[in-house]
Parts: structure tokens; sequence; C-alpha cells
């Protein structure tokens, strides 16, 4: 079978990018060939794959969005493919992944929490042009079929588009369980706490995503005021990894007392390394399809804590494979979510529950329920 596999940049890092990663080397293991369309390719590292570089525009980013589908379509239409499958919001395609989830429903949320962002966002040129890109996507026309991570936003795109349920397919990411394992602590985790500067006895709270206002870091900080007003003591230090701009948190932190218990370490590469130095996870997002991080954190062991509006919450169990939150915004609720972090014996139990729970959940059987998808399309082609 010849497959191209479409996503803007494969740069290690984001849960799109691991995905897209994942899936084409257990097709190239199985014996299919392997084209990917990327933008962005320098450090996936992926042996066997045929790379094909898609020029953007330069400039905002409305015109990389733009320009990316419109040069990913012009060459695809030059090569002769079995499956189109992209990652990414392009109008030339046999199947989409949803893995950016539904946009409405990210702009939904975001004017819930932060209200006076809705005039603006209302006539955003770059909103409005995935909105008019989506509504495209979701046709049947464009897409023959879409894969959603979460039945989440399966819902979602029932919810808001003339799209036939039944060619919505939820596939669950999968995980890298040898990279992401508990036993890295034993080699990892005080190497990666002194170059940190961490301490023996702090309590490190691991936050990693990019996009820091989606992905709920003011919040998180909240919710760590709240939970150490009663426990001023307990030495909480949390670790933040990802993209994004941190003045406007390092303010936060300044005027909530937290500015010596905060770090921003960047995208760091080998993240396995700051899930063993971490004692805990936390990602209080406002909209995520699902989040890719939350099982990697679990397959390494570590206690969860994320929201509702994360659609890895479906597989989580709250109080026992991970803490859930209802909203990000109740600072209450989430510091006391945190403060049931404080005490060890919890942290293990939520721990080896989590990494039972991301088992479930290995590469092989993300590439084989992907690849049903495939020949679905096939049958239905032939």
């Amino acid at each position: 079978m010849r497959v191209a596999l479409v996503r803007h940049s494969c740069q290690i890092g984001g849960g799109a990018e691991q995905s897209v990663a994942y899936l084409a080397r257990e097709l190239g293991r199985r014996g299919h060939e392997v084209h990917l369309f990327a933008h962005d390719i320098a450090e996936i590292g992926l042996d066997g794959i045929v790379f094909h570089r898609v020029p953007v525009m330069r400039g905002a980013s409305l015109f990389k969005v733009l320009s990316f589908a419109f040069y990913a379509a012009s060459l695809l239409k030059k090569e002769s493919f079995d499956i189109v499958h992209s990652f990414e919001r392009t109008l030339y395609h046999d199947l989409y992944r949803a893995g950016d989830g539904c946009h409405e429903e990210w702009l939904l949320s975001r004017h819930r929490a932060f209200p006076s962002r809705r005039p603006l966002d209302a006539v955003s040129p770059r909103h409005r042009a995935i909105l008019a890109m989506q509504r495209r996507i979701f046709s049947s026309d464009c897409s023959r079929r879409v894969i959603a991570n979460s039945w989440k936003t399966k819902r979602e795109i029932a919810r808001h588009y003339d799209y036939p349920e039944d060619r919505i397919v939820v596939v669950y990411n999968g995980v890298d369980l040898e990279r992401f394992h508990p036993r890295n602590r034993e080699r990892l985790r005080e190497p990666t706490r002194a170059a940190l500067g961490l301490a023996p006895d702090d309590l490190v709270l691991l936050f990693v995503g990019s996009g820091f206002e989606r992905k709920g870091l003011g919040f998180c900080l909240n919710g760590i005021a709240r939970a150490l007003s009663g426990h001023p003591r307990i030495p909480i230090r949390l670790i933040v990894a990802g993209k994004g701009n941190p003045r406007p948190y390092l303010a936060q932190a300044q005027a909530l007392d937290l500015h010596e218990r905060i770090s921003f370490v960047g995208a760091w590469t080998q993240i396995e390394e700051l899930y063993a130095a971490a004692d805990a996870f936390i990602l209080p997002t406002l909209y995520d399809s699902f989040a890719n991080v939350t099982l990697e954190a679990a397959a390494a062991g570590l206690p969860i804590l994320t929201t509702f509006q994360n659609g890895a919450s479906e597989v989580l169990e709250d109080g026992r494979s991970g803490l859930l939150v209802g909203s990000p915004t109740d600072a209450s609720e989430l510091g006391g979510k945190i403060q049931g972090l404080f005490d060890a014996d919890n942290r293990r139990r939520l721990g080896w529950a989590a990494r039972e729970l991301a088992v479930q959940f290995p590469v092989d059987r993300y590439a084989r329920e992907t690849m049903q998808v495939y020949r679905a399309i096939l049958d239905e082609k032939s």
C-alpha cells in the first residue's frame, strides 16, 4: 500500500507530530511505502520514509495555514497514492485525523473563560479561515472518513457539521510503552532533578504543552496558589515544558508569590527525562481533543491531574487512574485536587493505576485501528 501522511510540522515535540511518527514507523515496519508531506521535517528521524517538503508563505499564521493547504494539494496531485491521510487542515485527502479537535469548540471554551476575547476572535482572519476550512473538511465530498481521537471530538463534529456519524471513527492515541516507563526513574531521576536545580524533597509538578493559554497554565498557577494557601511549607515546584511566551505567566507567578517555584525549560527533546524527574503531571487544559502527553505521563507512572475538557479524561477514572477537574477556571476545585497529590502514598497509588491504564494503548493498537479505516476507504474506492 502506498500511503501519504500530511502534517505541517513533523519535528518531534507535539502530540500530533508524535502520532505521525508512530504511524509512519508502524506502516513502514509492515512493508508499506510511506511518503511524508511536511514543511518542517528535520528532526523526526524516520528511516525508510520518502519526504516531500511542502513550501509555505512567510508572515502571519493565516498565510502559513492557507499556503500549506494549497501547496500540499498541488504536490499530492502529482503523485498517486492508495491513501492520503492528513493530520493537518488540508483540502485534498481521503482521511482526516481531527487531532486538533473542533475549532468551534475551542473558541467556545476560550470565550467562556475569557469573554473579552470574543469580539476580536469574531473578526480574526485566521479564525475565520480555519472555520471555513473545517466546514469544507467535514463534508463527504472532501473527506471519505474522519478519525476522531476521542468520543468527545466525534460528538463535537457531529454537533457542528452535517457529516455522517458512521464515517467518524474513534481511534485513541497510542504511546511508546518502552520509551515512557516507570523504570526510567532509576536512571534519569537524580541527574535530571540536579540539572533542573531541584532539591530531593521538592514536590515536582510537571506541565507539558505548547500554547500555554489553551493548555491552562494560568489556571495551573491559580490552583497551586490555592493549594498552598493552607500549606505554605509544601515544597511544590512547577516545571513548564513547551513552546510559548513565559512573560505573562512569570508576572502572574510573581503576583501569586510563586515566582521562586516555577521554571520554564522550553521544548525539552528528551521529555522522558522530565517525566522521570517529576512527582505528578498536571494539565488543566481549556480544550484538548486528546492530549497525547496525558498518555505519556501515565505510561511513565505519574499521577495525572487534568480536566474533563481533555478528551483523555474518557479513559481516566477519577480518583483511581487520575484526578479530574470539572472546570479549569475553578481554582478552589483545582487546588483541592492538587492537595490530594501532597500524600506520597496517594501519588504512588495513582501512578501505578495510570501505568496500568497506559498499557492498554500501545502504538501497534493505534496503527492497527488506523489501518482498519484505510481498508474501509480502499473497499469504498474499489
